[in-house]
């Protein structure tokens, strides 16, 4: 029956006035005499009345006992779907067109069959149909869902905790520990500038008194010399001598001339 309903929407045959019409050509044998005896003397059967009658006629005692059985112990399972459960039920309640099974009834054995959360949200609302049952659940599980969501996205904001400033980020793109290793260089850099300037100004001052030093040690030598030269008894062209004893300006000869006589020590040049 089935396969009938398909090749008749495929044949662009899918009302049941045009499907009662087509079905007793498909018919043969035993399906066809069955026609024939129980339909054609009925001209005024709807096509549901026919489907009914052609089940009950051809389905086997066994077929119905299962879909019954079936149909009493379902469940959903886990991980299951509302849209899978629901097919589920209408699957088994194809296979068995003759159920006579009120909606009252299938709506009942679907809200039982679904998980304790879902009837807690269902039965008190009081859904009329089985249809409205199913839209209940299909709800809820869309709000299950969103709540799931919202979990994983907090758990993932969780893992991604800045360890610097607990930001809902990654510690490699804070901004905060962007802008604080920056200030810290700027720091370092000031701190680096500053001793460079002072070891500058060390060596400049200690440059200075190296100079000074020696300038003033170059200013008492030739007192000292010619205090200890004096002591010694020597005059004053020893120690010109001492200053100055180059042979081309010859320092102490021009003293010597300029002053008229010898120092003190010296032998006299004889007349000769």
């Amino acid at each position: 029956m089935r396969r009938f309903a398909r090749v008749c929407r495929a044949n662009n045959a899918p009302s049941p006035e045009m499907m009662a019409r087509v079905f007793p050509v498909t018919l043969d044998g035993e399906a066809a005499l069955w026609y024939e005896l129980e339909v054609e003397p009925l001209s005024g059967m709807s096509w549901e009345e026919i489907e009914a009658s052609f089940m009950a006629a051809f389905c086997r005692p066994e077929t119905a006992e299962q879909s019954r059985s079936d149909l009493m112990a379902m469940k959903q399972e886990d991980g299951e779907t509302v849209n899978a459960y629901y097919l589920r039920m209408q699957w088994i309640l194809r296979k068995w067109p003759a159920h006579g099974i009120p909606d009252g009834m299938l709506r009942g054995l679907f809200v039982d069959g679904l998980k304790e959360d879902y009837q807690d949200w269902i039965i008190p609302q009081r859904p009329q149909s089985l249809e409205e049952a199913f839209r209940l659940a299909l709800s809820w599980e869309q709000a299950q869902r969103t709540r799931e969501a919202r979990r994983r996205r907090a758990a993932a904001t969780e893992k991604l905790k800045c360890g610097f400033c607990d930001g809902q980020h990654e510690e490699g793109s804070c901004e905060v520990r962007r802008g604080m290793r920056e200030l810290w260089l700027r720091s370092r850099e000031r701190t680096e500038k500053q001793q460079q300037q002072r070891q500058l100004k060390q060596s400049t001052a200690s440059g200075g008194n190296l100079r000074s030093l020696s300038l003033s040690a170059s200013m008492t030598g030739p007192k000292q010399e010619w205090g200890e030269r004096k002591e010694e008894g020597v005059g004053i062209m020893s120690f010109r001598r001492s200053q100055c004893q180059c042979w081309k300006h010859q320092c102490w000869k021009k003293y010597d001339r300029s002053s008229g006589g010898l120092p003190e020590g010296n032998p006299t040049p004889s007349a000769d």
